[in-house]
């Protein structure tokens, strides 16, 4: 599943005793969102210049095909040679984001599920302290105190 900025922004986790807080939560949802979307923009920012450049190249090619130099003296060779060094490093930055992006996403999910395994040993804890306290009061209704003790003692 791959996740978008949207996606991000829009989860909602549900209100627990005692658990995380939710304004710190969405508080910081929001700022991974932020941070994944400005990645995704500059992502296709880079994919939008490496078109245009490949555009440029095809137009180079097709236009000049003999490798003589242009009305303006530059070989299309140098061009090409040119266009080719922007492309690759348009294509080294954009992996490096999208690597960066990979880790972050590993990252948040890894939170999620400790977020999850921690609202399980909650939800244990909760019962078990439920269970614990319905026994004290079964004893402590069940006490043989209790029962002979007088409805109305004199004072």
């Amino acid at each position: 599943m791959k996740l978008t900025y949207l996606d991000i922004l829009e989860q909602c986790f549900h209100d627990k005793w005692k658990g995380y807080d939710k304004k710190e939560v969405d508080t910081f949802l929001h700022l991974v969102s932020e941070d994944f979307k400005d990645l995704h923009d500059e992502l296709e920012q880079l994919r939008s210049k490496v078109a245009r450049q490949e555009k440029k190249i095809g137009k180079l090619e097709s236009s000049n095909g003999n490798g003589k130099s242009t009305a303006n003296g530059l070989n299309p060779d140098v061009l090409r040679d040119k266009a080719k060094r922007v492309i690759q490093l348009a294509r080294q930055e954009a992996d490096q984001h999208l690597s960066e992006v990979d880790r972050e996403l590993t990252r948040i999910k890894q939170e999620v599920q400790d977020l999850r395994r921690e609202k399980k040993e909650l939800l244990s804890v909760v019962k078990g302290g439920q269970r614990v306290l319905r026994q004290m009061q079964e004893l402590n209704d069940s006490s043989p105190a209790r029962k002979h003790e007088p409805a109305n003692s004199p004072s």
